[in-house]
């Protein structure tokens, strides 16, 4: 798995409820852009062949990292690891991490995914252990399914074993509540 773009600057973000816009000084944007854009890849201090899951990110800290229709492609084992690199990069600046992910219903067979999510509380669960503060909002597009977007604050360190116990818990769940047929 490839990531794509850093910025950099000062950009304002406006809260959802009537805050204060916020700027941010520095900026990762975490996506899958396998070889589909190795010019903007170079253009942002990527380097040729990077994975998101094991090579270290351009900065050891973010203000701001976004992540959006990507957490399927990943096995939930990969995800818990990606989420915990996500929420160390965040903890000292005490930023915040938004996305999204589509919910797929178990009966669409269209999507390629390594780990579809079907429902809000899935996300939420997954996002849990590595945020004090989780929002999730459901959207339904006009010519797609629900994406379901996520705001998480608060990033908090998690050690090797409460990630492992993570995992087990997320993966019980998954098994219990989640339709894959």
């Amino acid at each position: 798995m490839e990531a794509a773009g850093v910025a950099t600057g000062r950009r304002p973000v406006a809260g959802a409820r009537q805050r204060q816009p916020r700027s941010f000084k520095c900026v990762l944007l975490v996506d899958l852009a396998r070889k589909s854009r190795p010019a903007e890849l170079a253009e942002c201090g990527w380097p040729d062949g990077y994975d998101v899951l094991s090579d270290p990110f351009p900065r050891p800290d973010y203000d701001l990292i976004t992540c959006f229709v990507t957490f399927q492609y990943f096995s939930p084992p990969q995800a818990i690891a990606l989420l915990s690199r996500i929420a160390q990069s965040l903890v000292a600046q005490d930023g915040t991490f938004v996305g999204s992910v589509p919910l797929i219903p178990a009966s669409d067979k269209s999507y390629d995914v390594a780990h579809p999510f079907r429902c809000a509380e899935q996300v939420q669960r997954l996002l849990a252990a590595h945020f004090q503060s989780v929002d999730i909002c459901v959207t339904k597009p006009a010519m797609e399914g629900e994406q379901c977007y996520f705001t998480c604050r608060r990033p908090m360190t998690v050690d090797a074993n409460k990630l492992q116990q993570h995992l087990d818990s997320y993966l019980r769940y998954c098994d219990g509540n989640v339709d894959y047929a």
